[in-house]
């Protein structure tokens, strides 16, 4: 897994390792470590601000003139940090040159972005939206010092940002160079160790290491008993297509899951069995096209099933509700919610999550999300890691917060996956999420977590590899659907 640090700790192991270290030598260590990893060729232009990620591009400015490179600088106006003008300093010993706003970027080669770090808090100044803009319109390769000059660290948001070919993290990862807008405005990114280390515990990136490794192999000695009894519960007149892709990803994922019962309102039965080949259907009463919920056929439905995925296409209704009431109250096994069962969770007291006798994942996207926590959709984007950190504790349970970067959580260890594309951003992407978490959670019910950071990697896999051979306009979640075995195969062997 690959260490992604909280903004907050990484700021604090910073200033102790300054305080050690000294501030200067930790400046010329990341300097050096971005003149060794990177090829410089042509004519190129460091672009400082007044912050100490400037210092940074000064620092590597004077190796590149030491190195007999053809460098120039442009530095942003105002107050600067200490560092910054020890840099400068050094910079005007060198005689290296500094050029205007109003000297033309396009002639340089390659630009390296030092205008603004982690520590950067909008809104832009005149000068800085100015630079950008300058540096965006040029030809050159832009490499960008630990983040992209406009974007925030924490959440991978803001408004003028700089778009770059390559951008240098240092010391680990932060949030912001994966969530929301960081895979629209980078094209690589790498990450340069310094010596400043971590002393908590960090996020975690998954790779395909780390689901090959979990996933493992399966003994020759089992039978389906020993994989898990998987129900689902979903389907209505209106959304039929919700619980049969659910259905169709569990099944298709061969990922695990012993046993499955589709469980949907009885009159959906001559619409779903035609894609029933692996699950078995489980009739529920119906009135209107939608559940009604009777207790007694839920029990019967549960017995002997450890896992249970529920709210496709149910509808947001006082059923729903009561459905969801039921499941938290009284069964003891795995539940993930999503969907319309969410919804109805948004409706219910929110102590009912608090006492509830089963393991639970809530899989939302950002507006159920919203409406469950009461947070709006801006208080979310803009610390996503620490909310769904802290609900995920407060209420004991798994929660898997949607997005381009999913961020999964138990309250204690937060994974996320950026595996996806733009084409799953579609209407039953979801259901088809949902089916494969379920089938990993029935095989591999002592670790849920793994379980559901896994299936949220597989099925951004599995879309990344449909859309290589469809396009993103053109993709459906049963394409997602269809590449899951060549999803497994690449992790696999």
């Amino acid at each position: 897994m690959i260490p992604v640090a909280p903004l907050e700790d990484l700021r604090k192991c910073d200033q102790e390792t300054s305080a050690v270290k000294g501030e200067i030598n930790l400046i010329k260590e990341a300097a050096n470590l971005l003149f060794n990893n990177n090829s410089f060729t042509g004519k190129i232009l460091v672009v400082a601000g007044n912050g100490n990620n400037g210092a940074d591009g000064l620092a590597l400015a004077l190796l590149l003139k030491e190195n007999n490179y053809d460098v120039d600088i442009y530095r942003t106006r105002g107050n600067k940090s200490q560092a910054n003008e020890y840099f400068f300093k050094l910079i005007e010993e060198n005689n290296i040159k500094q050029i205007s706003l109003n000297d033309d970027f396009n002639g340089y080669d390659v630009i390296v972005d030092g205008l603004l770090g982690i520590g950067f808090h909008p809104p832009l100044k005149e000068e800085v939206f100015n630079v950008i803009n300058k540096i965006n319109a040029s030809s050159a390769k832009v490499i960008s010092i630990d983040i992209n000059s406009g974007l925030n660290g924490a959440n991978g948001l803001g408004d003028i940002v700089v778009k770059s070919d390559l951008t240098c993290s240092l010391s680990y990862y932060k949030p912001g160079h994966f969530l929301n807008m960081a895979d629209d405005v980078m094209k690589q990114k790498i990450n340069l160790e310094t010596s400043i280390k971590l002393n908590s515990n960090p996020y975690y990136l998954l790779a395909d290491d780390d689901i090959k490794q979990f996933i493992g192999k399966r003994p020759h000695f089992s039978n389906k008993g020993n994989y898990g009894y998987l129900s689902l519960i979903g389907g209505s007149d209106n959304y039929q297509g919700a619980i049969k892709l659910c259905n169709m990803a569990a099944s298709a994922l061969r990922s695990g899951a012993g046993v499955i019962k589709l469980a949907a309102p009885k009159d959906l039965k001559e619409a779903i069995l035609p894609h029933l080949l692996e699950a078995t259907f489980f009739p529920l009463s119906e009135i209107d096209g939608h559940l009604l919920f009777n207790q007694q056929e839920i029990t019967s439905l549960l017995t002997n099933s450890p896992v249970c995925v529920c709210g496709m296409g149910l509808t947001n209704n006082h059923e729903t509700q009561k459905l969801v009431s039921f499941l938290l109250k009284n069964y003891t096994g795995t539940l993930l919610l999503d969907a319309d069962a969410l919804n109805a969770l948004a409706n219910l007291n929110k102590s009912i999550i608090l006492n509830k006798k089963c393991q639970l994942i809530i899989t939302p996207h950002i507006k159920e999300f919203s409406r469950l926590s009461s947070l709006t959709i801006d208080e979310i984007l803009s610390s996503p890691c620490e909310v769904a950190k802290e609900f995920a504790k407060k209420y004991q349970i798994i929660l898997v917060l949607k997005s381009n970067t999913t961020i999964i959580t138990d309250g204690e260890n937060l994974y996320l996956s950026n595996k996806g594309c733009p084409g799953m951003a579609v209407g039953g992407s979801g259901d088809v999420l949902s089916g494969i978490i379920g089938a990993l959670v029935s095989q591999k019910r002592n670790n849920i977590l793994m379980a559901a950071a896994a299936g949220c990697y597989i099925n951004g896999l599995a879309g990344e590899l449909a859309e290589k051979d469809i396009n993103e306009l053109s993709h459906l979640p049963s394409d997602t659907i269809n590449y899951l075995i060549a999803a497994l195969n690449k992790l696999l062997f």
